[in-house]
């Protein structure tokens, strides 16, 4: 109903009602403070130049110039359409997915019980299907050439490997990042963030956070390492990375997180998160 209503609106309209309701207060276009009011007038100047990071299959190769292959998922096969014969149901160690799209219509992990045909209507399926962001001005992954992507499965067998979610601001050639983890994701979902001393925050986003025993400060390091590499020239952005059995994977990269409208439990935290997006703009 509310996509209805949003749909017959202009995006600025949109998204400033939109935001409302998330966030319990009116947005500033002319004076912004938070972190979430910057990600809405990112928005409104991202476009085909910026879909290259949102595409989960055109990105490796930016990863593959910023810091190397070596830290890519092996890529399986890449399909603009995928049919029956292109998949093979008794692998175990596969993951299918699309490059413009998230949650479960647009994954899949194996081994799975589905058919060869119900795993190909439902990814030719996804590849009609427009990611939602975009009605609230995420248009970068409207820009994007949908393909299916499949990718070698990492972790240990019958889990979910944790993501370590970086959010890297230039800060005027000074980065700053602030980790987000991630994890007991299909149980009893908490989320923690930590600044570069690896202390835990008194922030939470979306989820409680909770108990958490991060990898070594060396291992953390040098994925912020990559992530900050992975920044590039962009103001800010989000690097999500992997760290399995001591090698770390690339995940994918966001500009617009949680499309800027997931409410921080600290003014005082969003608001700092502002100010490093005010300075990483000069």
């Amino acid at each position: 109903m509310i996509d209805t209503v949003l749909k017959i609106l202009p995006l600025k309209i949109r998204v400033f009602l939109y935001f409302f309701i998330k966030h319990g207060y009116f947005m500033s276009w002319s004076n912004p403070k938070s972190f979430s009011e910057y990600i809405q007038l990112r928005k409104l100047r991202l476009g085909k130049k910026e879909s290259i990071y949102a595409d989960k299959y055109a990105v490796r190769k930016y990863v593959e110039e910023r810091i190397g292959s070596e830290y890519l998922i092996p890529l399986i096969g890449v399909y603009e359409e995928l049919r029956p014969d292109d998949i093979d149901t008794s692998r175990d160690d596969i993951v299918v997915k699309t490059n413009h799209g998230s949650g479960s219509g647009h994954l899949e992990i194996f081994p799975t019980e589905k058919a060869a045909e119900e795993i190909s209507n439902k990814f030719n399926n996804a590849l009609k299907q427009d990611y939602r962001g975009v009605l609230l001005g995420e248009v970068q992954y409207k820009e994007i050439e949908r393909r299916v992507i499949v990718e070698k499965k990492i972790g240990v067998s019958g889990s979910v490997p944790e993501d370590f979610k970086f959010h890297v601001f230039r800060n005027g050639g000074d980065p700053v990042w602030f980790l987000q983890v991630d994890f007991d994701r299909f149980t009893d979902h908490k989320r923690n963030y930590y600044d570069s001393e690896l202390n835990l925050l008194d922030l939470e986003v979306l989820y409680a956070k909770g108990d958490y025993p991060l990898p070594t400060s060396k291992e953390v390091n040098k994925m912020a390492e990559l992530a900050i590499a992975l920044l590039g020239d962009s103001e800010y952005m989000r690097v999500d990375l992997y760290l399995v059995e001591g090698q770390i994977y690339f995940g994918e990269l966001t500009l617009t997180p949680g499309s800027g409208f997931e409410a921080f439990s600290c003014r005082k935290a969003e608001v700092l998160w502002g100010d490093l997006y005010a300075k990483s703009l000069s």
